[in-house]
């Protein structure tokens, strides 16, 4: 058990790394705008994205923590469903941005359209997880109030910053980022979340 609770700290640590450093790619998004593939611009963009897909395989780091970390029940299932969400994306965005960047948009049997597709059932996976976790955690009192309420506040958090905000990345990675927090502070891995997380 001590060994576990090393190895969720220290997935709790690479999913931290993945999230802050996400940060200023996020923000550097929004100070670019992408063109049609083989412009300049677009090879920022496509720069960006491909960092991306390896900050969100990171981040994923998080949600096997969690899954490791929680008791048997319906909080370990929805953190598997957000890990699992959390590779899709990964994938999805690494898929776009170097196995079909030289694809052109607005094709609708294309390759890139299907790994963007994909991302997004990703994303929607992990939010799903994230909620289910957030009332989990919620019940099962070992967690503070202000993680379990983020977790649970999932689903509009993703909404406001992709539709807000412009972005597909700020809503995972501020989820990633309470998890990751959470598996450092407290990395042990017993059954003290009692029969209320179950």
């Amino acid at each position: 058990m001590k060994h576990k609770g090393r190895l969720v700290r220290w997935l709790g640590g690479l999913s931290t790394l993945g999230g802050t450093a996400a940060l200023p790619l996020i923000l550097a998004f929004n100070q670019i705008s992408w063109g049609a593939p083989g412009t300049s611009a677009y090879q920022i963009y496509e720069l960006l994205n491909r960092l991306m897909a390896v900050l969100l395989l990171l981040m994923s780091a998080g949600w096997l923590g969690l899954f490791l970390r929680w008791p048997p029940g319906y909080g370990r299932w929805a953190a598997l469903l957000a890990f699992i969400g959390s590779l899709i994306m990964a994938a999805g965005t690494a898929a776009e941005f170097w196995l079909f960047t030289i694809q052109p948009y607005g094709e609708t049997a294309s390759l890139r359209n299907a790994a963007w597709g994909a991302f997004g059932v990703g994303g929607w996976m992990l939010i799903l997880g994230a909620t289910v976790l957030g009332v989990a955690a919620w019940r099962s009192r070992t967690w503070p109030r202000w993680c379990a309420i983020l977790l649970m506040l999932a689903v509009p958090i993703d909404l406001v910053a992709y539709f807000i905000f412009d972005s597909p990345f700020i809503g995972t990675t501020v989820l990633t980022l309470v998890i990751a927090w959470q598996l450092i502070m407290d990395g042990k891995v017993t059954g003290e979340a009692g029969t209320a997380a179950s």
